[in-house]
């Protein structure tokens, strides 16, 4: 099952195992966004308050420029190869101020149709090679709330092992941490 990396324009798969592919967001994605973002998605990345339509775009534009021009942070579109339909988002994230020169962190969120099959776990993996194919890694991190378990679950799957926890203005996260 090793991944296949893609060269294609922005609008192509980036890197793919078996079941998703990675790649670039696009503002043609704000329908399938705005369906799959439910209230646990609102509640843990969106700060508890739905995004209108042109936040949505502007984030989604934002991201495609991000990708091209290997911005610090960015969030790739998960797809199911089986149906080309978009399934989620993983975000690579590199120099926030919580954040180890070296270190990136990683986010995801799947639509609700989409959890429980393993899609997260494989979006963490790819999006590390992913991440350390643009520039180097030393250590990826995970953070959690110490209530989201399934979050955590996901985590130890890709391989992360718990590494601390903070509370600080991001709030009471757990550290999950993979040498690159």
């Amino acid at each position: 099952m090793d991944p296949v990396q893609h060269h294609e324009t922005t609008t192509q798969l980036v890197l793919e195992d078996d079941r998703i592919g990675l790649r670039p967001l696009a503002v043609s994605d704000a329908d399938a966004h705005l369906a799959g973002c439910d209230e646990a998605i609102i509640e843990r990345l969106g700060g508890g308050e739905p995004s209108s339509r042109s936040q949505i775009e502007a984030w989604l534009e934002t991201n495609s420029r991000a990708w091209a021009s290997d911005g610090d942070v960015v969030d790739l579109g998960i797809e199911d190869l089986g149906t080309g339909v978009l399934c989620g988002c993983v975000g690579v994230q590199r120099g926030l101020d919580y954040l180890s020169t070296g270190q990136v962190n990683l986010t995801y969120a799947l639509y609700p149709q989409w959890r429980g099959h393993g899609y997260a776990t494989r979006a963490v993996r790819l999006a590390m090679q992913a991440a350390q194919a643009r520039r180097p890694v030393v250590e990826f991190v995970i953070r959690a709330a110490p209530d989201n378990l399934k979050s955590i679950a996901v985590a130890e799957r890709a391989g992360f092992k718990r590494s601390g926890q903070t509370d600080d203005a991001h709030g009471e996260l757990i550290w999950l941490t993979h040498q690159a």
